[in-house]
């Protein structure tokens, strides 16, 4: 009987608690100790943070850099245009102030030059330079008060590269009858007191293949004879020769 109460004396009372060192059934765990799995822990949190505003730092830069290099851009090509539009506004004043002027050579009758764009027959076309003369008879009646347009004879017409080159034309009186009008190829002659003109076109191959003959000088006489000098000949023996008054002009032999 002691054996059997010592046996039974020993097994844990059904009714009694199990131990706590062996649960039956696991504890559960506080709220305090739950961590979400699927949300990533606070260190992660503030990287993912820190990098993202990293990159909308380098974002907004780019953006700034793209502005201010567009910003530069226009700026530049808006530099550009007002350069180029002061450019062509100081050609435009040049060219009323210079190419607009009138030259006049006073002799026994008038030569007159004028150059512009209001000559050419295009808006906008080349300056043109128009050569007219005013005969010797309208001259007179010139200086008695009346109007001489008129009397005005048109000697030549051209295209001018430039404005400023109509300081290039030449003209010299030759008696109170002759006279004569040359620039670039062009040669022009009067023998009846500038009522009528003789122009001519010179050329270095007249019956050939016609290259320009550009004129730098001409001396002509009461007779019709003359010498023409091409540009760069300064001798006689090099110089054309005219013997009708420069309606016709030869190489020398």
């Amino acid at each position: 009987m002691s054996d059997y109460r010592q046996f039974h004396s020993s097994e844990p009372d059904s009714e009694s608690q199990a131990s706590p060192a062996s649960p039956a059934f696991p504890a559960l765990p506080k709220p305090e100790d739950i961590v979400d799995s699927a949300s990533p822990a606070p260190e992660r949190n503030l990287g993912g943070i820190r990098l993202f505003s990293q990159l909308r730092q380098v974002s907004v830069t780019e953006k700034r850099y793209r502005l201010r290099r567009a910003a530069v851009i226009a700026l530049g090509l808006s530099i550009t245009a007002l350069v180029m539009l002061a450019i062509l506004t100081l050609k435009a004043l040049i060219f009323d102030a210079t190419g607009s002027s009138a030259r006049e050579f006073s002799g026994p009758f008038l030569i007159q030059a004028e150059a512009g764009s209001s000559l050419s027959p295009f808006p906008g076309g080349a300056p043109t330079l128009r050569v007219s003369a005013v005969p010797a008879r309208a001259v007179e009646v010139v200086g008695d008060g009346l109007d001489n347009k008129e009397s005005e004879v048109t000697v030549f017409q051209m295209t001018l590269l430039e404005p400023g080159r109509i300081s290039d034309l030449y003209a010299e009186f030759v008696s109170r009858q002759i006279a004569f009008v040359f620039i670039d190829t062009l040669f022009a002659v009067t023998t009846n007191g500038g009522h009528s003109w003789q122009v001519v076109t010179l050329y270095e191959q007249p019956n050939q293949h016609k290259s320009a003959l550009w004129i730098d000088g001409v001396m002509l006489d009461e007779t019709g004879h003359g010498f023409l000098f091409p540009e760069g000949v300064e001798s006689l023996d090099s110089a054309w020769l005219t013997e009708d008054f420069g309606h016709s002009w030869r190489p020398p032999e």
